[in-house]
């Protein structure tokens, strides 16, 4: 269910107004959303909050680029939803969009291992407070804000299936 009114201002529910982005993408989100197996119910509201974000986003007017977070629980679909918005604004505005998670700034397992031998067992396990490359992650936000139209930069992904 999408927040309130008083919440979610008047311009983000004008569905006609992001009916030009929705034809652009309709295919690919389609299959994205088969693909993850979101249920029809839900793809229907997930699709309307992400066509809104995108089309707010799309709205901002900046030199630098746009950092947007994604706040919510553990399984509240923020990967998702960041996934849909960045294939909203790529595919349908032209924009080039960098999706990092908080999940891909994990320490190695090697760096957990001897966290967890010298400070606290606890450490050993991904996503306690500690197991976190903060500095990665700052280097790559850095990176990113510096980067220039025609600039790669690399993005950290962590594996959770080799907890890597």
């Amino acid at each position: 269910m999408v927040a309130p009114a008083a919440l979610w201002p008047a311009f983000l529910g004008d569905r006609a107004a992001y009916a030009p982005l929705r034809v652009k993408v309709l295919g690919p989100i389609a299959a994205c959303l088969q693909h993850w197996h979101i249920p029809a119910d839900r793809a229907e509201n997930l699709c309307e909050v992400a066509f809104a974000l995108a089309l707010w986003i799309r709205e901002q007017k900046q030199v630098s680029p746009l950092a947007v977070g994604i706040s919510g629980a553990q399984g509240s679909g923020k990967s998702t939803l960041a996934r849909l918005i960045a294939l909203i604004l790529s595919r349908a505005c032209g924009f080039r969009v960098a999706r990092l998670s908080i999940d891909d700034l994990y320490k190695t397992r090697a760096e957990r291992r001897e966290l967890a031998r010298t400070v606290h067992p606890l450490l050993l396990t991904r996503g306690v407070p500690g197991t976190h490359d903060t500095e990665l992650g700052l280097d790559v936000i850095d990176a990113l804000r510096r980067a220039t139209e025609r600039q790669a930069t690399l993005l950290p992904r962590f594996d959770k299936a080799t907890d890597e």
